[in-house]
C-alpha cells in the first residue's frame, strides 16, 4: 500500500466518524449534550410553571432560583427564610458525614420567587419548623416531571436535577463567577462546578473576545 492510498483511507475514516457525530448531534434536543448534564432553559421553566398547581409552580421556581437539590428544597422550613435579606438557608445534604456538622449554605432568592414561597408557607406550614412543601420526594419528583414534559422537555430532561443544572448554565451564561456558583450549589469542589463551562464555553468565548483575528 503506497502513501497516497493510506492517506485516502485515513481521510475516509475521519469523514465517516464526523458524519456519525453530526448524525448524533442532529437528534439531540436543547439541553442534551451527551456526557454533559442535561438541563432545562428559562423559557421551559416558565412554561412548566404555567401548567402547574400553585404549590408545584412555587417549588419549581424555588429549585430554579436557588439551584437546590429536590431533597434539600423539601427540607426547607419557614425558619430558614430571611425575607428582609431575600435569602434562604439550605442544608447541603450531599456533604453530610458522620464526623462533620451538617453544612448549611445561604442562597439568594429573587422577590417574586420568595413571594410564591411565602404563599406556600401560609397554605401549608402550620409550624415554624415544618417543611414548606410537606410532600414526599417521589410525589414531588412526579409532579415536576409531569410539568416539564408538558413544557416540551423530553424524558431525560424532565427531572428535578435538570432544573439544578439549568440554574448553573443560566448563571454561567450571565457571567456569574464560578466560585459563587459553587457556593450556591453547595459543591465540595469547584472542579464539579467547572463542568458547566463545557456547556456554555463561557471561558473560551471571553478569552477569545479580547482580540481580533
Amino acid at each position: 500500500m503506497d502513501d497516497s492510498t493510506a492517506i485516502s483511507r485515513i481521510g475516509r475514516q475521519i469523514l465517516n466518524k464526523a458524519a456519525r457525530q453530526l448524525s448524533i448531534s442532529a437528534t439531540r434536543q436543547p439541553g442534551d449534550l451527551g456526557d454533559l448534564p442535561p438541563y432545562v432553559t428559562r423559557d421551559e421553566i416558565r412554561e412548566a410553571r404555567a401548567v402547574s398547581t400553585r404549590d408545584t409552580a412555587a417549588l419549581i421556581g424555588f429549585l430554579w432560583a436557588s439551584g437546590a437539590r429536590i431533597s434539600e428544597a423539601l427540607g426547607v422550613t419557614p425558619a430558614d427564610l430571611d425575607v428582609d435579606r431575600g435569602t434562604v438557608r439550605v442544608l447541603t445534604l450531599k456533604r453530610i458525614t458522620r464526623r462533620s456538622r451538617p453544612p448549611y449554605r445561604v442562597c439568594p432568592i429573587p422577590g417574586n420567587f420568595m413571594a410564591e414561597t411565602l404563599g406556600c408557607v401560609i397554605r401549608n406550614a402550620t409550624r415554624h419548623d415544618q417543611p414548606i412543601w410537606p410532600i414526599g420526594r417521589r410525589w414531588a419528583w412526579r409532579q415536576i416531571s409531569t410539568a416539564l414534559q408538558a413544557a416540551g422537555c423530553e424524558r431525560q430532561r424532565s427531572r428535578p436535577h435538570a432544573i439544578r443544572h439549568g440554574h448553573a448554565v443560566h448563571a454561567v451564561s450571565n457571567r456569574v463567577p464560578l466560585n459563587l456558583i459553587q457556593r450556591q450549589l453547595g459543591h465540595a469542589s469547584i472542579v464539579t462546578t467547572a463542568i458547566y463551562l463545557r456547556v456554555t464555553a463561557q471561558d473560551v468565548r471571553e478569552a477569545y473576545a479580547g482580540f481580533e483575528w
